[in-house]
């Protein structure tokens, strides 16, 4: 039996173009914006003139690593090939991945030493990988402070331009802070003081409270300062008992052990 779909106070075999046919309500329902011909209102398999067929919808240009192209007679955009990041067709690249350079509309690859070039040798490069410098065109190691981390571009770099208040980095985040300071999530190092659980111990630095009951980095923090019941004066899981990571923490004695000092 022939189905049919309603659109206005007509019955279609076939919905017009920018409709399709829903098989459920028998009704010709649009198609998505700037699409021609579709499946369903989310997937279109022809757009509308001037448009571009992209990951089933209606593009009026290409994205960044695609091109305009004609796919089985549909206006399309397809992917450009490997290590191109902008192309014109699929054997033309318009610019390349790093560690790739252009040539005649191809993309290829740099020195092992290199992390961008202009050409194949390794005294073409314009980037290096950490921690090497860029000198003429050469990726060289350099030696620096240890309060400084390697530029590939600028040489060594102090790291508090990298990270305020910071002593120690690498080239995208701190490794420690000045003294007076708590490294949080390597982003930032924040005042000592205003860190919750943290205060300035007897060597100077930001270290975490023990016996106040806020466990955060140490073994155990039951909210004392007491030997003997499981968590030490120090904050560390003594032998034979075991503690959650709870604030406070809850210690107990591990149950071998707990039956010898029944049994004796």
């Amino acid at each position: 039996m022939t189905s049919y779909f309603l659109l206005s106070t007509t019955c279609y075999g076939t919905c017009p173009d920018t409709y399709f046919g829903n098989t459920t309500s028998s009704i010709c329902q649009a198609c998505s914006t700037n699409c021609k011909s579709c499946t369903n209102s989310t997937v279109c398999t022809v757009c509308a003139d001037t448009y571009l067929l992209q990951a089933l919808a209606c593009v009026s240009s290409c994205s960044t690593g695609y091109y305009a192209d004609t796919v089985g007679g549909v206006a399309a955009c397809s992917t450009c090939r490997t290590n191109c990041t902008s192309c014109t067709a699929l054997s033309t690249c318009t610019a390349c991945k790093q560690q790739f350079y252009l040539s005649s509309g191809n993309c290829l690859s740099c020195s092992v030493a290199c992390n961008g070039c202009t050409g194949p040798n390794q005294n073409q490069c314009t980037n290096c990988f950490y921690p090497l410098y860029l000198r003429i065109s050469i990726c060289e190691s350099l030696t620096c402070a240890a309060n400084q981390y390697v530029s590939s571009l600028e040489g060594c770099k102090d790291c508090t331009t990298l990270v305020a208040n910071s002593y120690s980095c690498n080239n995208t985040a701190a490794l420690s802070c000045e003294l007076g300071y708590k490294l949080m999530n390597t982003t930032y190092c924040a005042l000592c003081s205003l860190v919750a659980g943290y205060h300035i111990d007897t060597s100077k630095q930001c270290s975490e409270v023990c016996g106040d009951g806020l466990r955060i980095e140490l073994p155990c923090d039951d909210g004392n300062t007491l030997d003997g019941d499981g968590c030490s004066s120090s904050c560390r899981i003594e032998d034979g008992w075991s503690c959650n990571s709870a604030s406070p923490s809850v210690c107990q004695l591990n149950s071998n052990l707990s039956a010898n000092i029944y049994q004796q």
